[in-house]
């Protein structure tokens, strides 16, 4: 059995005609096959039944014929309304296509817009609505001010990026000059909406504080119907170029002081001879009030011959390449003042060249003056040599009698080998030594090194030299029961004499005493290099004990030691362990221990010599920087003068 006819199987048209007129046909067929029963069976109804048959056939049949027209009609209707509706749909088809196509070329359009937009890095691009709330900020934007668009858009407006004072300043000169009142954002819309647009220069705050400079363009966004429904701000950070004018208003503001500071008198010249410009010290040179030189040929400040030559000269150099003075650094050359009064300059002439003109630069100076500098720096260099001369002999009579404070080379002590070798960095030095007899038993060493150099220490030297000459005060012993006082208390006595503050100068020294007879060694050392003893059979010692140097203050110490037969004491100053060589290498402590530990069994001559080749050979390429002095005693008990 078969299901009802779908619904869209009945909406074609002719499909219900073709209902009815099976319902008619099977009708009368069913009436037809009655009357042919009957007929069959013999009992043909009465005349009324059969009457009411046929009448009920011809009523069906004519309310089938109406059934039939109508459904004609509702057909025909409804095949008009599927046209009408097919239509329809063919149209919203239509329009729903070209509105896909409009949403995609808005979506394309979009999507170029924000290409635009986040290509455009170096430039900052903000919209607002009415309110002044962010409602675009692009990716110009954050690299400019630090934000993320998430952190601004619909949450703050563009004040935030401003500061406070410059948007109050704009409030008043808008009120002032305009009428017009505004406050925070509304400073910005305020000329948008008079239906203007405004490109100012602002300080805008990046996120992390930091002050930029922008050139800052803002416009209205408007609606079809012209209305403005928010703003747009274009941001171009100018920072680097405001840096760029001030540096090049300081360098002209720099130009312009160095040109009308200078002494020398620089000007521009053209290809005709006239002159462009002249600074201050050009007029003054030339007698000319400022700002009278532009425009005048420069002949004006020429005499004749050059006056007149002087076009040739430009002609030459123009057409030919032919330079006289042009490039050749400076050159004497006469001149003439306002006043016809000669003068004589160096002057100097280079040419600058652009597209469009060649263009000269002289720059000169008034040379009578140098020449009158140059004499008296003449006479003041004779005046020094004669003076130099005067020092020179000075130095050299200080440095003989200097010598003079020194131990005779023929010096002998029964029972002790010396010898000692002064060198000064300079004529007169800081060292001074000498070697004494205090009485037929004691022999006394004393070994000063004053700091500097020149004639300075050098008379703090001589100083020490009488203070600590054989027979002096200073060796008075303050103990009844000894002859002499022992090298601490001399030490301590040169403190109390030779503050630093007095002469504003230090020394270290060591003093020793000899006994002879018993080889009993007093010493104290005050800031000295410490003496080295090579025994006699080879050993070496340093001889440590001391205090401070002398000037400072601080108690001193003494020390003594028993010296054997054969045994060798080295003095010497800071400047043989401190010389050094090409590299900086210093001698050091070391090397004298070296040097010395060399020379072992030989006499105190040989023990110097040794030294001083020593010496010689560690810098060879190098002149001392501070004196060097060797003293080198021997103890010989049984030898005598």
């Amino acid at each position: 059995m078969k299901g009802p006819v779908p619904m869209a199987q009945t909406n074609y048209p002719g499909f219900w005609s073709r209902v009815i007129a099976r319902g008619l046909a099977y009708l009368a067929l069913m009436l037809g096959a009655s009357a042919l029963a009957y007929l069959a069976a013999g009992t043909w109804p009465r005349p009324v039944s059969l009457l009411v048959v046929c009448a009920g056939s011809a009523s069906a049949a004519f309310l089938l014929a109406v059934a039939v027209q109508r459904q004609r009609e509702a057909e025909h209707s409804l095949a008009q309304r599927a046209v009408t509706l097919e239509s329809v749909l063919n149209q919203l088809q239509g329009e729903l296509e070209e509105h896909a196509q409009d949403r995609a070329a808005l979506a394309r359009a979009n999507a170029n817009l924000q290409g635009v937009l986040d290509a455009a890095t170096q430039i900052a691009i903000i919209a607002t609505d009415l309110r002044g709330t962010i409602t675009l900020f692009s990716r110009g934007a954050e690299k400019m001010l630090g934000y993320k668009a998430e952190d601004v858009i619909g949450r703050l407006t563009p004040e935030i990026f401003h500061l406070a004072t410059e948007v109050q300043a704009r409030a008043e000169v808008l009120n002032r000059e305009l009428g017009i009142k505004a406050q925070g954002f509304q400073v910005f819309a305020a000329l948008i909406r008079l239906e203007q647009h405004e490109t100012r220069e602002w300080t805008m705050v990046r996120r992390d504080g930091q002050h930029i400079q922008v050139e800052l363009s803002v416009t209205g966004k408007c609606d079809d119907q012209g209305d403005i429904t928010g703003f747009l701000g274009v941001a171009v950070d100018i920072t680097a170029r405001k840096a760029a004018e001030a540096n090049l208003l300081r360098s002209e503001a720099r130009l312009a002081a160095v040109l009308n500071t200078a002494v020398d008198g620089i000007f521009t010249v053209d290809s005709r001879g006239v002159i462009l410009s002249a600074n201050l010290a050009a007029a003054r040179i030339f007698g000319y009030h400022p700002g009278e030189l532009e425009g005048r040929p420069i002949t004006d400040i020429m005499p004749e011959p050059y006056r007149t030559r002087h076009p040739q000269f430009i002609a030459n150099y123009l057409t030919l390449g032919v330079a006289r003075i042009i490039g050749k650094g400076g050159r004497e050359v006469p001149g003439v003042r306002k006043d016809g009064s000669a003068l004589f300059l160096e002057l100097a002439v280079s040419v600058i060249r652009n597209d469009e003109e060649i263009l000269f630069t002289g720059i000169l100076r008034d040379i009578s003056q140098r020449k009158a500098d140059r004499e008296a720096l003449e006479s003041a260099h004779q005046k020094l040599a004669r003076r130099q001369q005067e020092v020179d002999r000075d130095l050299a009579m200080a440095a003989a009698i200097q010598k003079t404070m020194l131990p005779q080379s023929d010096v002998c002590f029964p029972g002790l080998d010396s010898a000692w070798s002064y060198r000064p960095s300079q004529i007169v030095g800081g060292d001074w030594f000498s070697l004494f007899a205090l009485d037929g038993d004691r022999v006394a060493a004393c070994l000063v090194d004053v700091s500097g150099h020149g004639v300075a220490p050098a008379l703090i030297a001589t100083s020490l030299a009488n203070a600590l000459r054989s027979g002096g005060a200073i060796w008075e012993s303050p103990d009844p029961g000894e002859p002499f006082a022992t090298p601490e208390q001399v030490l301590a006595r040169l403190e109390n004499d030779y503050p630093l503050e007095r002469f504003n100068m230090f020394f270290t020294i060591i003093c020793l005493v000899l006994h002879l007879p018993s080889g009993r060694l007093l010493y104290a050392n005050a800031g000295h290099p410490p003496p080295l003893l090579l025994r006699a059979d080879g050993a070496m010692e340093r001889l440590e004990a001391g205090g401070p140097m002398i000037g400072i203050g601080l108690p001193q110490e003494g020390a003594q030691i028993s010296l054997n037969e054969g045994d060798a004491l080295l003095l010497f100053t800071d400047g043989c362990i401190e010389h050094h060589d090409e590299q900086g290498v210093q001698f050091g402590m070391e090397g004298m221990e070296k040097a010395l530990a060399a020379s072992g069994g030989s006499g105190a001559q040989a023990v110097v010599t040794r030294l001083e080749e020593a010496l010689q050979a560690h810098g060879a390429e190098w002149e001392p920087e501070d004196d060097l002095t060797l003293i080198c005693l021997r103890y010989q008990p049984e030898t005598y003068c």
